[in-house]
């Protein structure tokens, strides 16, 4: 008697949200004894078949096939999957989309059948109360056992079962495990329906949907379609929750399901269009509110942007969606990130590691979409004109070679110039597309090729050894059997001399490389048997030892000894506790957005990619590094513990991203620093690790960075070769290792000089070049045309156009040629020409864009660049005949241009900006006569600033009388030998300065008195009028030398006089660390030679502990500490401080025109002195000099 409950169908169903179906079907599938699973993530664990997970089986398909053990029999999950092929259509309908989730119960080698079959129709008619009636069944045409169970024991009505075929109900994909399935539809309503009397389960119509498929796995096909039946027998069940909650919401489509509709309304509010109002708009809404879904959980689980694999997926989803965010008209620059926090809030009770990653996916989709916004424009641009010329020639397909270029050069996806181009009513030539992709990646691919697996991995000898006991977390050397030897993938019973063979043993301390950890080396013994062990690997826990027979025989069965090495152990260990503490620290200074993206461990270094934005600074990887080491000399203890993973993740343990983790899982914690999934070797305390030093910081993708480094005793050994490298260069530039910076600046700038050099003799070759040049010039309309080929850099070829210019007044220079493989093209034209309205800017304009490039410049002179070399004779001969149609449209035409300017801001708010900025503009492009209000001084100063940067007023000399403050008459000119000290300063004139100080001397003046008279109130005049802006930095420096040449005078003839002080005793002086500004301590230091003090000049950027070495060297009573720069005070306060830490008995005097005498008294200093002269007497002081 079917058990039918005929009421049911006349109940109505309850409205339910997606979030609560997804925890219904989860529970109830956990009070069946299945074990929830978090989803997998979209990035395919070991299964490179595939770019993302797209079906809610396909991460279970290792437990299927037997390869691994699955945490239980009874397994139910919620699977994030994407699906991309058909990405053209998304938005298109409301059918298509690129991200769902599928929910799925399944059984390895458990229930079967009729357990099954009870569940899906307890779930669909108890648990979401479907009304019985609506619900309809297919099984496979030949399931009777299925077909039974659903009308005999389930009670559905036959009428209500349906019979299929093989295409249909049999799920099988080539060779391997394979069935039948059953599929469960609901019935929509006949007004969903195509209205045809034979509409049924199975029509294409929308009437039926299918929303819930198990799949009895019970046989095997060998690739023949000979079937046998399983030993064990599985289900597998997939439901899409987008299409259970279109059902249970009544809604036509998943973009009306209550959480996609979310982000459709605030899509609707940015853009200020309503859903359902415009088709072409609802195509955008669609393609955003689905591409944003998948991106966001993209980029959470770990896929960055790229123009590869799935990185290429997640670029060609986030660029489509700008696209459809500009058609809509949103402006926002990232848009596509604040929605993403829409998606967030949507699912992050089901995702909480969306939540957590918030601030990291949002960046991540930022910077996307501001690398797109940097080519958008340009693209769209060109695109638009290869549309424009294919259509203006009656085309039908754009040109492969033109996508290429769009992609390789402006990233745009073929699927996004395909979908502009069906916009058009044109196709894209993607054969040739996908041609010259092939040839660009040509030598990648042969240079990446995949790892391919080893023979043994699946080698049939190894089938039925059992799993390695693995003793090396506590143990480096351990007795083992011989499990199997393999030669050249083969089995082998005995290993000889000079074999090389993998071994497998029953147990060992070798622990095989995984993890970012590299395998162990060392040795295995028998007796007189010795193997070298390279390298240590596993597969299917079985533990391979790749070894090279030194000594004797090895067999099958042997007993040997197996010794790992110790010190490559041990530092690899130091570097690989050394990673943790790295990833702590970065999450410290960086933030939490930091996650692990690789990592490689071996006894020389330690390698560790991580997510990031951006390059680090100099003071965060400081910052790092010290953390680090504080971390080290904290002496914590480092435990591992083997805990369930729930409780693992209580104690806050990072896992590794995308790696799957069984029941129990291993965790390494640091104290209170680190706590994370690990399955390598480690040291027993941080201070084990010893030191630890960054090596460097690089990207190796899009939002990944990486940071090498070594430890221990490698620091040692990096810090060795960086002295020797140091100590090589300070030989071969002479020069000790103080000086090597100084001596390295001054190469330096000897090679610029040099180089220079070498540019003014090519350029004077050029030059020989003009006189033939002008020889060939065409007089085109009155201008005297010089257009060449003239292989030099652009600056050259510009010289030579200016100089053109400027001696022919009717004269239009063009040359170009090749530099560097580029094209250089410069113009010059006359003022006589320019009236007559050429245009410099104009002329290399045609000739770049015939060469693939651009550029531009003033009426009078210009430049430009170009990538082909091939079209220079084109571009040349274009450029004669744009002058004569310039010449055409002026003279035999006759005609100007005159315009009014005002009404172009009609409207506007702050009109004066538009127009004066709009006339500009307006000149630029040939405007001959402006109409406008004079009495507008912007409109006027437009005008003037055009004329002057244009080039029609020369020197500047109409701008610097209408702007320029009181022009004052030059003096008459001053005689050197009469000059003043005073004045030859405020000038600038080093030798006059000299030879106003010798003078000075021999007329007997006191050189105090030139110093304290003369020179400093100069120096103060000079400094006054630099903090005013009425003299700038070069007349600043000119004149501090000026003062130098005068004091070097100054200290000569006192040297040379014996002196007229006292020898009162040493004085130790410098600028502070950081502080490279010292005029003002030689200043103090000339003033205290004069008054007999010995001075230890430590120059300037002096560090703190040299300046405290040497006040206890020289047994000094007094320090003088300059600084200028407000930067540097700390540097200043810092040696104080060193100073008294160390006991230095001796008194600090500081100065520098940043200090104040109630600052200097704050830091710990004993005297401030405003002057040099002021010094001097401190010290006498300090000496017992004076009172």
């Amino acid at each position: 008697m079917p058990r039918l409950a005929a009421e049911r169908s006349l109940l109505t169903m309850h409205y339910m949200g997606l979030n609560e179906i997804r925890e219904k079907y989860l529970s109830f599938f956990e009070s069946k004894g299945h074990l929830r699973l978090p989803s997998f993530p979209l990035i395919p664990q070991n299964d490179k078949s595939i770019l993302l997970i797209n079906a809610g089986m396909t991460p279970m398909k290792p437990y299927f096939t037997g390869q691994e053990t699955p945490p239980r029999n009874r397994v139910t999950t919620c699977q994030k999957c994407i699906r991309t092929p058909d990405i053209d259509c998304v938005g298109k309908d409301a059918r298509h989309g690129t991200f769902f989730e599928m929910l799925g119960n399944f059984s390895f080698g458990d229930y079967f059948k009729r357990e099954a079959i009870t569940w899906a129709w307890e779930f669909c008619t108890k648990v979401m109360e479907m009304p019985v009636d609506k619900l309809y069944v297919t099984v496979y045409l030949e399931d009777d056992e299925a077909y039974d169970i659903w009308t005999k024991e389930v009670g559905v009505d036959p009428s209500h079962v349906s019979r299929m075929g093989k295409e249909d109900n049999f799920w099988e994909h080539g060779s391997g495990p394979c069935g039948p399935c059953s599929e469960i539809y609901f019935d929509r309503g006949a007004d969903k329906g195509c209205g045809r009397p034979d509409c049924h389960v199975g029509c294409d119509c929308d009437r039926y949907v299918e929303f819930w498929n198990v799949v009895f796995s019970q046989f095997n096909n060998d690739g023949h379609n000979n079937y046998t039946p399983l030993e064990k027998k599985n289900i597998d069940t997939g439901m899409g929750l987008e299409r259970l909650a279109c059902i249970m919401q009544d809604v036509d489509s998943l973009f009306d399901v209550d959480t996609i509709k979310n982000i459709t309304a605030k899509i609707s509010e940015m853009s200020a269009v309503k859903y359902g109002e415009n088709h072409l708009a609802d195509v955008s809404l669609r393609v955003i509110t689905d591409h944003i879904r998948s991106t966001t959980f993209m980029v959470c689980d770990g896929v960055l942007p790229s123009n590869e694999g799935r990185g290429y997926v997640l670029r060609r989803l986030l660029r489509r969606a700008a696209r459809h965010g500009r058609l809509l008209g949103i402006k926002e620059p990232h848009f596509l990130a604040e929605l993403a926090e829409v998606v967030i809030h949507e699912s992050e009770s089901a995702y909480p590691e969306l939540r957590e990653k918030a601030a990291y996916i949002k960046k991540v989709i930022e910077q996307e979409e501001d690398r797109f916004e940097k080519t958008i424009d340009q693209g769209l641009a060109i695109l638009g004109d290869i549309i424009k010329r294919v259509k203006d020639v009656a085309g039908k397909i754009l040109d492969g070679e033109e996508t290429f270029r769009l992609y390789d050069t402006f990233g745009f996806p073929i699927d996004l110039t395909r979908e502009i181009a069906a916009e058009n009513g044109l196709e894209t030539d993607e054969k040739r597309f996908l041609e010259l992709m092939a040839e660009q990646k040509k030598t990648a691919r042969s240079a990446a090729k995949g790892f391919a697996a080893s023979a043994w991995k699946d080698n049939e000898a190894l089938a039925a050894i059992e799993k390695t006991e693995f003793s090396g977390y506590t143990k480096l050397v351990d007795t083992a059997k011989v499990l199997a030897i393999l030669k050249d993938d083969e089995a082998v019973g005995v290993a000889e001399q000079g074999d090389d063979v993998t071994v497998v043993l029953d147990r060992t301390p070798f622990y095989a490389e995984s993890g970012g950890q590299v395998g162990d080396k060392g040795v295995l013994t028998a007796g007189e048997t010795s193997l070298l062990v390279r390298d240590t690997k596993k597969a299917n826990g079985i533990y391979l030892h790749e070894c090279s027979v030194a000594f004797g025989s090895l067999t099958v069965g042997d007993e040997v000894k197996a010794c790992v090495n110790k010190s490559e152990r041990l530092a690899t260990m130091r570097n690989h506790s050394a990673v943790h503490l790295l990833q702590a620290a970065l999450r410290d200074v960086l933030g939490d957005h930091v996650t692990q993206a690789g990592s490689y461990v071996d006894a020389k270094r330690a390698r560790f990619d991580f997510t990031h934005f951006e390059a680090m600074t100099e003071e965060e990887l400081a910052t790092v590094e010290r953390l680090v080491n504080e971390y080290i000399l904290s002496l914590t203890e480092i435990d591992t513990l083997e805990l369930p993973i729930a409780e693992a993740k209580k104690l806050g343990a990072l896992a590794l991203f995308g790696e799957k983790y069984g029941e129990i899982v291993r965790v390494v914690r640091m104290g209170d620093i680190s706590t994370e999934f690990c399955g390598g070797t480690h040291a027993k305390n941080t201070a084990e690790i010893g030191l630890f030093k960054i090596v460097s910081e690089t990207g190796v993708a899009a939002g990944v960075r990486r940071i090498e480094a070594v430890t221990g005793l490698n620091v040692l050994e990096y810090l060795n070769e960086k002295q020797q490298t140091v100590s090589g260069v300070a030989s071969v530039l002479k020069a000790s290792e103080s000086e090597l910076v100084h001596k390295a600046e001054s190469v330096v700038a000897q090679n610029k000089a040099l180089a220079k050099e070498v540019e003014a003799l090519n350029n004077k070759l050029s030059f020989a070049k003009l006189e033939g040049v002008v020889k060939s010039a065409e007089e085109i309309n009155g201008n005297l045309v010089m257009v060449a080929r003239i292989d030099a850099s652009t600056d050259a070829l510009r010289a030579m156009c200016d100089a053109l210019r400027d001696k022919y007044a009717n004269g239009v220079a063009l040359l170009a040629g090749v530099s560097d493989g580029k094209v250089a093209i410069a113009a010059g034209v006359g003022k006589d020409a320019v009236a007559a309205g050429v245009r410099a800017g104009d002329l290399v304009k045609v000739a770049a864009k015939i060469c693939g490039g651009g550029g531009g410049g003033r009426p009078d002179s210009a430049t430009a660049g170009g990538r082909d070399a091939s079209k220079l004779g084109e571009a040349l001969a274009a450029v004669k005949e744009t002058l004569k149609a310039l010449r055409m449209v002026t003279e035999k035409l006759g005609l100007k241009t005159v315009l009014g300017v005002s009404n172009i801001s009609f409207g506007l708010p702050n009109r004066e900006l538009v127009n004066s900025t709009f006339i500009s503009l307006a000149m630029q492009c040939g405007l001959t006569l402006p109409i406008m209000n004079p009495n507008i001084a912007s409109m006027t100063g437009a005008v003037r600033a055009f004329r002057l940067l244009s080039g029609y007023d020369r020197h500047g000399a109409e701008f610097i009388e209408s702007y320029g403050a009181e022009v004052k008459k030059p003096a008459a000119a001053v005689p050197t030998s009469e000059m003043d000290i005073s004045d030859a300063v405020a000038a600038g004139l080093k030798a006059e300065c000299a030879a106003a100080a010798e003078r000075m001397l021999s007329s007997g003046t006191d050189p105090m008195e030139i110093i304290n008279g003369k020179l400093i109130p100069a120096l103060d005049a000079v400094g006054s009028k630099f903090e005013k802006g009425t003299i700038f930095l070069p007349q600043l420096i000119q004149s501090a030398g000026a003062a130098q040449a005068a004091f070097d005078v100054i200290k000569k003839a006192i040297s040379e006089r014996g002196g007229s002080g006292v020898s009162a005793g040493r004085v130790v002086l410098c600028t502070v660390k950081g502080d490279i500004h010292d005029i003002g301590k030689n200043i103090v230091k000339t003033l205290l030679e004069n008054y007999g003090f010995d001075v230890i000049d430590l120059g300037k950027d002096v560090d703190y502990q040299d300046v405290v070495d040497a006040a206890i060297k020289y047994d000094v009573r007094l320090v003088g500490l300059s600084a200028l720069m407000t930067t540097t005070l700390k540097s200043m306060e810092n040696t104080i401080k060193l100073l008294h830490e160390n006991n230095v008995n001796c008194k600090i005097v500081v100065g520098g025109a940043v200090l104040t005498p109630d600052y200097a008294e704050k830091i710990g200093a004993d005297f401030y002195a405003r002057d040099a002269k002021e010094t001097v007497d401190i010290a006498r002081k300090v000496y017992g000099a004076q009172d």
